[in-house]
């Protein structure tokens, strides 16, 4: 299954394609309900151009501007925001699938609370059309902030970030990102909010940063965290490989001192949400040592980007999540004749 074919380079070949670049379009939208939904191969931009004038957003980014809604729920794929709105799992309110035997399923309903029972419609989120094909997306509506600020601290390494974060992390409340980026480095944390509450928490995580012996400190209404994240994973190519890697925050500063071991190795890391991607020279790209270094600092590691075709399907993972049997057994339910490929 493809949408918008930004986060297919790695998916094995199929002897089919299904597309979903015709189910485009937003079939219902209530702002005043909090929900909007939408055809699964409607991209992320298609969607905001249809919300503008609403006072609302869905609070999704993507580094593409071809990536569709159903793409980045397949993938499980997004940015800083998760910090301030929650996660896919938070977003994701029902969707409607086809199964690879044809039968149609409608999962939760446009409410934000409306399960009694298992929740079935957060299988499909991450499950990379491996169980089925979403037609049908409902999501969770918020308004649009009134103010966005961001703060970006220069730092001469990332020892200093870090420190930095340390600090910033004891005070935001209203932060809806916090990331670190390399050459040259820097720290950037952004917030949103009513005008007053953004002012008074700016000036208070900068007024403690420069106690502490931070300086540097610059305020922009511009580059936020969400246009760093999607600028470092936009240069992704042919020829480089990404790695995402999920660690606790206590081991950042460890996992980025190991990978300043690996050559010609760029990283960013999203402080918030304990995610660090790395990108490398796919010639000179190696699973082992980022696998290892993230194993050994109790996390895991999953390549998101690379060459097509190079990889293998179990190269891709760095570990075995404790669900993989009930997984297995999953797809063997809703698809006893392996019809789906995936990666």
């Amino acid at each position: 299954i493809q949408g918008g074919g930004t986060k297919s380079s790695l998916l094995p070949e199929a002897g089919n394609v299904v597309s979903t670049a015709c189910l485009k379009g937003v079939t219902e939208c209530a702002p005043h309900d909090l929900y909007v939904s939408v055809r699964a191969g409607t991209t992320l931009e298609e969607l905001r151009q249809e919300l503008e004038g609403t006072g609302m957003q869905v609070p999704l980014a993507s580094p593409w501007p071809d990536a569709t809604i159903g793409g980045i729920v397949s993938s499980n794929f997004n940015g800083p925001l998760r910090c301030l709105y929650g996660g896919l799992r938070d977003l994701l309110l029902s969707v409607t699938a086809v199964l690879p035997d044809g039968r149609v399923l409608r999962l939760g309903r446009p409410f934000a609370k409306d399960v009694a029972g298992y929740d079935l419609k957060k299988l499909f989120i991450g499950a990379r059309g491996s169980l089925g094909l979403l037609t049908d997306v409902t999501l969770r509506l918020f308004p649009l902030p009134r103010l966005r600020q961001n703060l970006v601290i220069s730092v001469p390494d990332a020892a200093e970030g870090l420190r930095g974060a340390k600090i910033i992390r004891d005070i935001y409340r209203l932060c809806s990102g916090l990331v670190f980026a390399g050459s040259p480095c820097s720290l950037v944390c952004t917030l949103e909010g009513l005008p007053e509450e953004v002012d008074f928490e700016a000036s208070l995580i900068a007024d403690r940063l420069s106690a502490e012996g931070l300086t540097g400190i610059t305020q922009s209404a511009e580059s936020s965290t969400t246009d760093a994240w999607c600028n470092f994973l936009a240069g992704t190519g042919p020829e480089t490989t990404t790695f995402r890697l999920g660690i606790p925050f206590r081991a950042v500063g460890s996992m980025l001192q190991e990978t300043v071991r690996l050559a010609d190795t760029e990283c960013f890391a999203d402080l918030a949400n304990g995610l660090v991607y790395l990108r490398m020279p796919a010639e000179s790209a190696s699973r082992r040592p980022v696998v290892e270094a993230t194993c050994s600092n109790g996390g895991y590691a999953l390549m998101i980007g690379g060459p097509a075709r190079r990889f293998r399907p179990e190269e891709m993972y760095g570990y075995e999540p404790d669900s993989a049997a009930l997984t297995k057994a999953l797809r063997a339910r809703w698809d006893p004749r392996g019809i789906m490929v995936t990666g």
